[in-house]
């Protein structure tokens, strides 16, 4: 399975300077494509985030969260729900002192690394330098 995080997301509907990689990533395998719950909030908070500084008008921020809901219901990326969060946190904070205990990495980063991992993602599509590297050091593959 392919993890898909907050940043490939988000340039899949911002068409930003990612997409075209982000659009390959999600046509170049056959195997399922996840993300969670909280990286689809992350990525409509981070859109109302930048409608409210400016950088989306009114229109253009509607037009793209519809597209991220789009998305997400077209089943390209599958919204996986994880019920038991004690698995999730185990993995964290497993990822924090054993894999990467002398760098810092945001609390979501962390969370998002170790869902792939509870969700048996092998791949992790990321544009963050930051998590590519955790993930990566943990055993994911994040081209």
């Amino acid at each position: 399975m392919r993890f898909w995080d907050t940043s490939g997301l988000l340039a899949l509907v911002l068409k930003d300077g990612h997409y075209r990689k982000a659009c390959k990533w999600l046509t170049d395998d056959t195997e399922p494509h996840i993300t969670s719950s909280i990286v689809a909030f992350e990525a409509e908070n981070r859109l109302w985030a930048l409608h409210l500084s400016g950088t989306l008008d009114g229109d253009d921020y509607l037009q793209r969260l519809t597209a991220l809901r789009l998305l997400l219901s077209s089943k390209l990326i599958v919204v996986r729900n994880l019920r038991d969060t004690r698995s999730v946190t185990a993995e964290s904070r497993r990822l924090v002192t054993v894999i990467s205990p002398m760098v810092p990495h945001g609390t979501l980063d962390v969370l998002h690394v170790a869902t792939a991992h509870v969700l048996k993602a092998r791949v992790f599509h990321t544009f963050d330098r930051n998590q590519r590297s955790l993930a990566n050091a943990s055993g994911l593959v994040a081209p």
